[in-house]
């Protein structure tokens, strides 16, 4: 007995430690998918300053990523750059992101995976979709 309310309790402390702040979800292939922050952004936008990244530092951010996170078999294709204000449960500020969609062929053929997503914020961090194993099922816990 009381080696399980040990393991509940570290449990509960990692869960607690994992705090993400969501601002987007869909549903996909059955999972579901989310975007969330880590911890509130750094950086914001006002909304009528110059944008603190340019679309063109999006691009080379959302290209040096892919050179690092798709296999060399697979190549993308942005579809849409969208810059977008979003709010996250748990954050008392809106926050702008740049929500990216594009797609993914390997050897020349649409991969499994076609359509995909990620967002960057305002400091050009690159926020990947984390998916659950069942749609209504319970996301990945991050320590």
């Amino acid at each position: 007995m009381k080696f399980f309310m040990l393991g509940a309790m570290i449990m509960a402390a990692n869960i607690v430690c994992a705090a993400t702040y969501t601002f987007e979800s869909w549903p996909e292939n059955g999972k579901h998918c989310e975007f969330s922050f880590d911890s509130a952004p750094t950086i914001n936008w006002d909304g009528t300053s110059e944008l603190p990244i340019s679309f063109i530092n999006v691009q080379s951010i959302f290209n040096d990523w892919i050179k690092v996170n798709l296999k060399p078999t697979q190549e993308a294709h942005p579809t849409s750059f969208d810059l977008a204000t979003v709010a996250a449960d748990g954050l008392d500020t809106s926050y702008w992101v740049f929500k990216v969609r594009f797609v993914v062929f390997k050897n020349g053929q649409p991969s499994a995976m076609f359509n995909r997503r990620v967002a960057i914020d305002m400091a050009g961090k690159v926020i990947e979709a984390q998916c659950g194993n069942e749609l209504g099922g319970a996301l990945p816990i991050r320590i």
